[in-house]
């Protein structure tokens, strides 16, 4: 193995002819890749557009700071395309609508009109026309604002450092079933996590009856205390999304972002959750892939057990690490 440490050459040598770890990460993102053009039914054109209205409305937000004349021209026209193929197809809900409205009117009303950028301004009036936005949809702005319009917030620290010390993994619930609108209601409140670009690349599926019963033969780690699990949510990242190969990992970035804004939504709302390991392991991701039908492209980022707890639930104390053993300052 000493060998093979040397160069990207050599390492990629090593898993190629010798250790097989990484062939599923191969054939998940090449998956991906491929399905990003390829498949009308994946989300590479979604996450594209996505990905372009989030970088023009950054430069509208510059803008507030110093006005910019031209910006966008390299990817206006694909967004603009990526927009109206959407909205055609129905893919598309309510909130990418507005907001990709918003930011190119927004757009529109602060660059400079030339004849190339009139006769996209003439296209996009057309696709406003087209697809108007229901009423009562524009009574909030979803174009940038400045920080000081932020809702206030009235959590003080100690409040928020409560929540964080108060959520604890829970692995043994009682028989009480949670209604599926607390755990929606949740979701919505941890999709406000950051995502880069904003595309926010995964899909929360949520687990009860005969398909928990299929995956709780797995050795997932949650063995000891299979009995007691009700209901699963499982995060499940989408490279569809991507075209590049040096965002094979933003999967487990946002899916994890979004993961802690969930379990402390759901700790909020008095219902426990316990993240589970999900190890990359070759045979249990392609069981899981055929239980839960999903797509090539499609991997898993984390499985969590919810509920709510017994009154005699034991909790692990799990001593965290110390700031000065994690922190360092450089200058």
């Amino acid at each position: 193995m000493k060998w093979a440490i040397d160069s990207p050459v050599k390492s990629t040598v090593y898993y190629t002819l010798i250790d097989s770890g990484f062939d599923i990460e191969h054939f998940r993102v090449l998956n991906g890749k491929y399905n990003h053009k390829a498949n009308s039914k994946s989300s590479g054109i979604y996450a594209q557009t996505r990905r372009n209205v989030h970088r023009i409305e950054k430069g509208i937000s510059a803008s507030f700071l110093k006005k910019r004349n031209v910006f966008a021209k390299e990817y206006i026209e694909e967004t603009i395309n990526g927009v109206e193929k959407l909205l055609d197809s129905k893919y598309i809900d309510t909130p990418f609508h507005k907001w990709s409205f918003d930011v190119l009117n927004s757009y529109f009303s602060l660059i400079t009109l030339d004849d190339y950028f009139n006769n996209l301004k003439n296209k996009w009036d057309e696709i406003v026309k087209k697809h108007p936005l229901k009423n009562g949809e524009n009574i909030v702005n979803y174009s940038p604002f400045q920080h000081n319009k932020l809702p206030v917030s009235n959590i003080s620290f100690t409040e928020l450092d409560t929540l964080f010390k108060r959520r604890h993994s829970v692995r043994w619930y009682n028989d009480d079933e949670v209604d599926v609108q607390l755990i929606k209601k949740a979701v919505g409140s941890a999709l406000a996590s950051p995502s880069a670009c904003n595309r926010q690349p995964f899909e929360v599926l949520y687990i009860t009856g005969k398909k928990l019963e299929e995956l709780k033969p797995l050795k997932l780690g949650f063995e000891m205390f299979s009995d007691s699990i009700k209901a699963f949510i499982f995060i499940v990242g989408d490279l569809s999304s991507y075209i590049e190969e040096r965002d094979k990992h933003l999967i487990y970035i946002d899916g994890s972002l979004f993961a802690m804004s969930l379990m402390l939504a759901l700790e909020a709302l008095g219902i426990s959750s316990c993240p589970i390991n999900y190890p990359d392991v070759t045979n249990i991701d392609n069981k899981v892939q055929d239980i839960l039908n999903l797509e090539g492209y499609q991997k898993g980022v984390m499985l969590m057990s919810v509920g709510y707890a017994s009154d005699n639930s034991p909790i692990p104390f799990s001593a965290k690490k110390g700031v000065n053993e994690i922190f360092k300052e450089i200058n």
